[in-house]
């Protein structure tokens, strides 16, 4: 056999060898996802990560950091202090420049007079004591130029009737939970305040109902890349909640509708 022939029956030989012995890659083939595998070739089976969207708030006191319990004047002149405060943000909406809004894509199960029903779920609560919250899958390219939000929860949030036990759920009945068991619905807004002659006066300000619900746009400056997570960062300034509010000859009532209404314009964007 002639030199050449040798050489074809070899590679023939080793090809069938090498093909035999070759074992498929499994791995995520969805290039909008955060794992997408370059090197597999077969679609794994249910094990693609797709991108999530984290807002991270800034708690401030006009333009300096907000601490607990430090010392505010409001527009009268009145002194008081914070000292602990949780809200809802939900319906997050992503607007790029070219007009398009983007949503997450995550919902939850609850029930419904007809059965059950599917909601978006892009609920998180802020507190004083975290930064950074993570409020859904969103897949999307673009360059977004607005970010808006609720404060407050959609109507159909507004009651505790998820289908099956859901845990570690911003709506959930854990110890710091704003759902009120007698109303059966949740409170939007809680800030608890010390106020008085050596904020001895310590009093819990409840904003409550659909009509205190705050549509909140910011205007934002970032660059959604493909199969990536995203950041949007913003700034809250609470001394707005009580900046014309009257502790002396003010009702409660009257102050939990001014916060309300202040609330609505306490979001910036952070430069």
């Amino acid at each position: 056999m002639k030199s050449n022939q040798w050489i074809v029956l070899i590679v023939f030989c080793l090809s069938i060898v090498i093909t035999s012995c070759y074992m498929p890659i499994d791995g995520c083939l969805d290039p909008e996802a955060t794992n997408y595998s370059i090197v597999g070739d077969r679609d794994c089976d249910d094990c693609c990560v797709y991108p999530t969207i984290k807002l991270s708030v800034f708690h401030q006191n006009g333009d300096t950091t907000l601490f607990l319990d430090d010392t505010l004047v409001n527009n009268l002149g009145q002194e008081y202090s914070i000292v602990k405060y949780a809200y809802f943000l939900s319906d997050f909406k992503m607007t790029t420049v070219d007009g398009q809004s983007y949503e997450v894509e995550d919902s939850i199960q609850l029930n419904d007079a007809n059965g059950t029903l599917f909601v978006k779920d892009d609920v998180i609560r802020v507190r004083r004591d975290g930064f950074s919250y993570i409020f859904g899958t969103v897949i999307f390219d673009g360059e977004v130029s607005e970010l808006s939000f609720k404060l407050g929860l959609l109507e159909v949030l507004d009651e505790n009737r998820f289908t099956s036990e859901v845990s570690s759920h911003p709506l959930t009945n854990d110890p710091d939970s704003l759902f009120r068991d007698v109303e059966g619905n949740y409170v939007f807004q809680r800030i608890q305040i010390a106020q008085g002659i050596e904020f001895k006066d310590t009093v819990i300000y409840d904003v409550v109902g659909q009509g205190a619900v705050q549509d909140i746009i910011v205007p934002v400056s970032y660059i959604s890349e493909r199969g990536k997570d995203k950041t949007i960062i913003i700034e809250a300034r609470y001394n707005i909640w009580f900046e014309d509010v009257d502790f002396i000859n003010m009702s409660k009532e009257d102050i939990e509708t001014e916060i309300a209404h202040k609330s609505g314009s306490m979001f910036f964007p952070r430069e």
